[in-house]
């Protein structure tokens, strides 16, 4: 998530040293800085250019415990009258889609029943 809000920000430019500081453990940050280098990236602050995964920047997944997975516009996640999330007692979150459903799609689900729920499915 912090490697997303650094992509995400406004700031012109990347800094590793920062990004090892800010958001890694002490004793992550040497074996993080070089496997940058490895990879052929620098130490040293670059510009950024996310021309190349815009899209994906401007996409979110989020995973369950239960396998599901919830993938959307960001937008959806900002704005908060789509996606909402409200805290439960123990390590259980509720997640509410207020949304019109389309069609389920993928191989072997069975399809969706034209089905409205009426007052005491609820």
């Amino acid at each position: 998530m912090a490697i997303a809000s650094e992509l995400l920000s406004e700031r012109r430019t990347v800094s590793p040293q920062a990004f090892a500081v800010n958001h890694l453990k002490s004793n992550h940050r040497d074996d993080y800085l070089t496997y940058l280098e490895n990879e052929g990236l620098p130490r040293a602050t670059f510009d950024k250019d996310v021309s190349l995964i815009e899209s994906k920047l401007s996409q979110f997944s989020l995973t369950f415990d239960s396998g599901l997975t919830l993938t959307g516009p960001r937008s959806t996640l900002e704005e908060g009258d789509i996606v909402q999330f409200q805290s439960l007692d123990g390590p259980v979150d509720r997640v509410i889609i207020t949304d019109k459903v389309g069609p389920i799609k993928g191989r072997g689900v069975p399809g969706r029943s034209a089905h409205k729920p009426n007052s005491s499915d609820q």
